[in-house]
C-alpha cells in the first residue's frame, strides 16, 4: 500500500487534471459546434481550426484586416460566395457582382445592418453613414443623397482632376529624386486625403506636396495597425459585449478631437 501522504497528494492532482480535461473538452466542443454550418448548406468554405476558426492570423496581428479579408476573398476565386468562421461565428463572403447588386438594391431591406459593432459614445468618429444601422442610416442617407446627383458629381470633377494633376507632378518629381522609385502606398494615401479634403470639406490641403500636413498625419493614423486594435479585434470576435464593457476606444482621443475640429470649422465657414 502507498503511504497516506502520497495518496492524499495523488487525489488532488487527479482532480485538477480531470477538471482541466473537462474544461478543454467543453471549450473544444463549444468552439467547433458551428463548424458544420457551411458544409451542411453545401457552401464552399475554408477549413476552420478550434477556437479561432479562420481568423488566427488576424488574431495574432499578422495582417491588417483589409489585407486579411482580401486574402480570404482571393481564396474563393471561381466561386460566387464562400463561407468562413470568425472564431465560432459563421460568415458568408459574397463575390458575385449580381448577388451584391441585389443585396445593396433590390433586397436591401434584409441587409441594411452592417453587422459591425459600434459604440458611438466611446468612438464618436465612427458615428457616420458607413457604420450606422437603421433607422439612423436611412435618415442620414436621405440627407446625403442630394449631394450625389449627377450635377453635383460633375462639379466635383474639376476638384478631383486638380488633385490628379498634383499627383502626376509629384510622381514625376519623386521618380527623378529617388532613382525611379516611389512609395505607392504613401503617395496614394496623400492623394486620397487631398480628394476627400477638397470634395468633402472644401479644403485645399496640398497634402501631396506637404509631408508635414496634419490632415495626412491623422488620416494615416486612422489606418495604422496597433496592438490595441488587435486586442479590440479579439474582444470583438469573442463577444462584442466585451468592447462595450471595457469602453475600448478604436482610435486615440487626439484623432477624434482633430476631425471634430475640422468638421466644426468647415460647418462654421
Amino acid at each position: 500500500m502507498y503511504p497516506s501522504c502520497i495518496t492524499e497528494l495523488w487525489i488532488p492532482e487527479n482532480i485538477v487534471t480531470l477538471c482541466l480535461v473537462i474544461v478543454v473538452t467543453i471549450a473544444y466542443y463549444f468552439s467547433t459546434s458551428t463548424f458544420n454550418k457551411w458544409k451542411n448548406l453545401n457552401v464552399p468554405y475554408l477549413k476552420p481550426i478550434p477556437l479561432f476558426g479562420n481568423t488566427l492570423n488576424l488574431a495574432l496581428g499578422k495582417y491588417h484586416p483589409f489585407v486579411f479579408y482580401n486574402n480570404i476573398y482571393d481564396e474563393f476565386s471561381g466561386h460566387k460566395y464562400g463561407g468562413l468562421y470568425q472564431m465560432r461565428t459563421p460568415y458568408l463572403m459574397v463575390r458575385d457582382p449580381e448577388l451584391i447588386n441585389n443585396m445593396l438594391i433590390k433586397d436591401f431591406s434584409f441587409f441594411d445592418d452592417r453587422g459591425i459593432y459600434k459604440d458611438f459614445e466611446v468612438n464618436p468618429i465612427l458615428n457616420n453613414i458607413f457604420f450606422m444601422g437603421n433607422p439612423a442610416w436611412k435618415t442620414l442617407r436621405n440627407k446625403f443623397s442630394p449631394g450625389f446627383t449627377s450635377g453635383k458629381l460633375k462639379l466635383m470633377y474639376d476638384q478631383i482632376k486638380e488633385c490628379g494633376d498634383e499627383l502626376i507632378k509629384n510622381i514625376d518629381t519623386n521618380l527623378i529624386k529617388n532613382n525611379n522609385e516611389i512609395n505607392v502606398k504613401d503617395i496614394i494615401t496623400k492623394y486620397s486625403a487631398n480628394v476627400i479634403g477638397s470634395c468633402a470639406f472644401g479644403l485645399n490641403l496640398n497634402v501631396i506636396n506637404d509631408d508635414k500636413s496634419e490632415f495626412c498625419k491623422y488620416t494615416q493614423m486612422l489606418f495604422k495597425h496597433s496592438l490595441k486594435q488587435v486586442f479590440g479585434q479579439m474582444c470583438l470576435m469573442i463577444n462584442p459585449a466585451l468592447l462595450k464593457a471595457l469602453k475600448l476606444k478604436e482610435f486615440p482621443k487626439e484623432i477624434n478631437d482633430y476631425f471634430n475640429k475640422v468638421i466644426k470649422e468647415t460647418i462654421t465657414y
